[in-house]
């Protein structure tokens, strides 16, 4: 099989900051900051495309309807569509690099992943 070098992956330390990129887009979007009890929940794209339908519907069919958003030469390709009872509330798809995708639903309580 040959030798590669390999690293651990520090799944929360990513999960914290993809949530405080998403909080700052949100930002730079709406120029309001999310108010206290909202935070980002963070889903690696390539993890719920085959576990969680609810949210492959939401990848699949509703994100596509919000504008495709670059920053810097495609190094992060970003969608955000609020929701339409919650001013606060959204959903956002960030892409890394063409090649990591995470979604972020911004809802009230906890971060969870």
């Amino acid at each position: 099989m040959g030798r590669a070098g390999v690293y651990d992956v520090d799944v929360p330390r990513i999960d914290r900051v993809v949530r405080r990129v998403i909080a700052g887009l949100l930002y730079g979007e709406t120029a309001q900051a999310l108010p206290p009890g909202y935070t980002p929940k963070v889903y690696q794209l390539s993890q719920i495309m085959t576990t969680n339908d609810t949210l492959g519907l939401i990848v699949g069919t509703v994100l596509p309807q919000a504008p495709l958003r670059f920053i810097g030469p495609r190094t992060v390709g970003y969608r955000i569509l609020p929701s339409g009872d919650d001013p606060n509330a959204s959903a956002c798809l960030v892409t890394f690099y063409e090649r990591v995708t995470w979604l972020g639903l911004t809802t009230a309580g906890r971060a969870a992943r």
